[in-house]
């Protein structure tokens, strides 16, 4: 029931992503699958939240234009690199998963830019700063949603 849950949530943000800016527009789309990208790997368990990292990598590689496979990778790697990170930061707190947010949404735009050779330094640190600030209502709510639903939260 938990993993259904979640895969669900994975998906309704997914359309709201790539919907966003047919709704709201704007020329900046904030990284929600981001978002749940590290919300996901400091307070889930590992494999389930290694699969959700990679399905949402999946999830934008399926609907974006770059290279296929581009952010399963990356999206796995800071699965990884989180699950490494998580004991040395104070995770629980919003406004530190929203830094770490912002500090990897710069980052994984670097990344992807190396590879689609487009990209404007100002239009990604707008992109993360915009992400950093809807992030912190996000993990608000997902920590409600999980609350409502009875998914353990792992801090340790």
């Amino acid at each position: 029931m938990r993993a259904i849950v979640l895969f669900f949530i994975c998906l309704i943000t997914a359309f709201i992503q790539l919907n966003w800016n047919y709704y709201f527009n704007t020329n900046i789309t904030p990284q929600f699958l981001f978002i749940l990208c590290v919300f996901f790997s400091l307070l889930l368990k590992d494999p389930l939240s290694f699969m959700l990292s990679a399905f949402n990598g999946l999830l934008l590689d399926i609907f974006s234009s770059g290279l296929f496979g581009l952010n399963i990778i990356t999206y796995t790697l800071w699965n990884i690199f989180l699950k490494r990170i998580k004991f040395k930061v104070y995770r629980e707190q919003i406004f530190t998963q929203g830094l770490i947010i912002f500090i990897g949404v710069i980052i994984n735009f670097l990344i992807l830019a190396v590879f689609s050779h487009n990209f404007s330094i100002r239009l990604i640190i707008i992109a993360a700063f915009y992400t950093f600030l809807l992030s912190l209502a996000i993990i608000y709510l997902l920590k409600k949603l999980f609350n409502y639903f009875k998914i353990k939260i792992s801090y340790r």
